[in-house]
C-alpha cells in the first residue's frame, strides 16, 4: 500500500462529505417542499 498523507485523508473526507451532502440535499429536497428553504 502507498503511504497516505494527511492531505489525502482530508481530501477524501471532503469529497465524501460533499457527495453525501449533495445527495442528502437532493434526496430530502424532493421529499420536503422547497418553501422551507432558509
Amino acid at each position: 500500500m502507498t503511504n497516505i498523507t494527511a492531505g489525502d485523508v482530508i481530501f477524501l473526507i471532503f469529497c465524501f462529505s460533499l457527495a453525501a451532502y449533495g445527495y442528502g440535499v437532493i434526496h430530502y429536497g424532493k421529499k420536503h417542499s422547497e418553501e422551507e428553504k432558509k
